[in-house]
């Protein structure tokens, strides 16, 4: 990477600074808005969105800007989420898009599912256009195995979203799980920020098909998580092409807790220390590890191979 890039520079910044409020005008109805002041296009909409609990069918329903159905370590608040960032599959998730969903669970919590409709090519204001910019995304977990007493759970589940391009065009460029600043063009690079690691430029293309597998599990002071993804893109001429992408993650927590599980989300939840800093305790000290894997270097594509860990 030095022998391409350079030596990148120190950064410094501000990678989330948002404000949110939540609340509810019926008993059925609730409300979320988020909003972020370090992204660009400050200040940038997150989630804006109203939720409708107990609808026949359906279930619940949910109309707005808010992160699609499809892939764990998305679904996973930054809150709660093992790293600072996300692994180099998020670049290929339709994440946030301004669309409507439906999704619901067992009477146990062990089934979710969730299936939604979007418009592509959201910004960071919560538009998208495009008369052919529309797509779909659909999840379902399971709760495979469970023992309550030892704190042992395993987790599985699959996704598929589709993605039609408002431009009949689409582009997949990340680098090494970093959001922060990027470089600026004239500039050199590891200057200004991070500079694009993979990128495949502009591909002509109809639309993309996303498959998404999700395993995970959580045992007393040990938790792993792991996904693959493949994304099936139909060129407009050309035939198709697939990039796949995987990564596999685990931590321990030296000081004993037990990450949970939260069933309503089918994601890992938020770890909190038995013996918090401030009241005696020393906190919640664990050990982690990840290995994130992405191939653009697919037919025509030579966007780059990354492997990151």
């Amino acid at each position: 990477s030095m022998a391409q890039l350079g030596d990148l520079q120190d950064n410094r910044g501000f990678r989330r600074a948002r404000l949110g409020a939540t609340g509810k005008v019926a008993d059925n109805v609730s409300y979320l808005l988020e909003m972020d002041f370090a992204l660009v296009g400050r200040p940038s909409f997150r989630d804006v969105r109203m939720d409708i609990s107990d609808v026949p069918v359906a279930g619940n329903v949910r109309v707005g800007a808010f992160k699609q159905p499809f892939g764990m370590d998305e679904l996973t608040s930054v809150k709660e989420i093992t790293f600072l960032e996300r692994s180099s599959l998020q670049g290929m998730a339709p994440f946030r898009q301004f669309g409507i969903s439906m999704y619901d669970k067992s009477a146990d919590e062990n089934i979710t599912w969730a299936a939604s409709a979007f418009g592509t090519g959201t910004d960071p204001y919560g538009n998208s256009f495009g008369d052919s910019g529309y797509g779909t995304a659909s999840r379902i977990t399971a709760v495979a195995m469970e023992d309550k007493q030892a704190d042992f759970l395993i987790h599985t589940g699959l996704g598929y979203s589709f993605i039609n391009s408002p431009t009949n065009q689409l582009q997949y460029r990340g680098n090494p799980e970093y959001l922060g600043a990027q470089s600026v063009p004239g500039i050199p690079a590891g200057v200004s920020g991070i500079p694009i690691f993979t990128d495949t430029g502009l591909i002509a293309a109809d639309n993309a098909n996303l498959f998404n597998g999700e395993l995970a599990s959580t045992w007393g002071p040990w938790h792993a998580q792991s996904e693959m993804r493949y994304n099936l893109l139909n060129q407009t001429t050309g035939g198709s092409v697939g990039f796949p992408s995987f990564y596999a993650q685990t931590g321990y927590i030296l000081t004993g807790e037990h990450r949970p599980y939260n069933k309503p989300q089918a994601v890992l939840g938020r770890i909190k220390p038995t013996n918090a800093i401030g009241k005696g305790g020393a906190g919640a000290w664990e050990l982690a590890a990840r290995y994130s894997w992405i191939d653009l270097n697919q037919g025509a594509a030579s966007g780059g191979e990354l492997h990151n860990m």
